[in-house]
């Protein structure tokens, strides 16, 4: 589909357009350079973008506005808020008080530095971009970028924080993977050195369960997000109908091991009251039982069990 560009300057008579047929592979879509290029040929700025000097700049600095951003350009009740939410862009301060954002960079994958020029305005190193921070009534600190068009970023809120969410589904996947091998990697250990701990039904019952509960989620959390990953890098126009039933598939996998956490809480109650656990075997259940309740919230938040299937 196509991809386009127009900007306007009323001021000096001048307008813009380009359109592309496609994003193109660069790692940065090649409109906002182009605009970019075509001003300093024709409206070159000084290299320091006329800063005033670093004592005089008032208003909000580096650390007031660094954070992760929530695009307004984005997907809220799809499943498509798994990869918009998790790819937000992220203001950085460096030391000599300039920021950076991951999301904006220059043709060479580099990032773009920009500086304080005072009242929320920062002003791009070696160019003419310009972000505008702003902190409304609510509180919110909001950014509008000159290359990001009609956008508007917001920072997130904690539990909607990108790094926030990406530790803790690391975290819990990680765990739960952990769980998945070292059971059976245990039981072998055992065998081999002729330990016999003698499971009474009821805990070696919860124990299977809560290993069939976190292979279910592992499959439910790790088969949607990649299915949705490996079609939208390709085209967007694959992400049709023809994926329902294998996002529905998935999605009974969810169902299962969200009933199953009580299950695993039921196992974790039993290893802190037997006695013959120990205190890393009960820290290990309720580590895996925590897992599994921060990813059945996190695919609530990102839509993962809506049965819609919108994208």
């Amino acid at each position: 589909y196509f991809h386009s560009n127009l900007q306007l300057i009323p001021a000096e008579k001048l307008g813009f357009f380009v359109s592309y047929n496609s994003a193109g592979k660069a790692t940065t879509p090649p409109r906002s350079p182009l605009w970019a290029k075509f001003m300093d040929r024709y409206y070159p700025v000084s290299d320091t973008n006329a800063l005033p000097a670093k004592d005089a700049i008032k208003g909000l600095t580096a650390a007031d506005v660094a954070g992760s951003y929530l695009s307004s350009r984005r997907a809220d009740t799809s499943l498509l808020r798994l990869l918009t939410e998790l790819g937000q862009p992220t203001v950085m301060p460096r030391e000599d008080g300039s920021i950076t954002v991951d999301a904006f960079t220059t043709l060479s994958g580099q990032p773009r530095v920009f500086h304080p020029a005072g009242d929320g305005l920062f002003l791009e190193k070696h160019g003419q971009g310009k972000l505008v921070f702003t902190q409304g009534e609510d509180g919110v600190m909001r950014m509008l970028s000159s290359a990001a068009g009609v956008q508007v970023f917001e920072r997130a809120p904690p539990l909607r924080n990108a790094g926030f969410l990406l530790v803790g589904l690391g975290v819990s996947l990680g765990i739960l993977l952990l769980n998945i091998v070292g059971i059976p990697v245990a039981a072998l250990v055992r065998r081999h050195y002729g330990v016999d701990q003698q499971w009474e039904t009821a805990p070696r019952l919860l124990r299977v369960a809560t290993l069939l509960v976190s292979v279910a989620m592992l499959f439910f959390i790790g088969g949607i997000a990649g299915l949705l990953i490996s079609i939208l890098s390709e085209s967007p126009w694959s992400l049709d109908s023809s994926v329902d039933a294998s996002l529905a598939f998935m999605q009974k996998g969810g169902w299962v091991a969200s009933a199953g956490v009580l299950l695993a809480a039921a196992h974790a109650y039993i290893a802190w009251i037997s006695p013959e656990r120990g205190f890393l075997g009960r820290l290990k259940e309720t580590a895996v039982l925590l897992s599994l309740v921060w990813l059945v919230w996190f695919a609530w938040m990102m839509n993962m069990f809506d049965a819609a299937l919108k994208a």
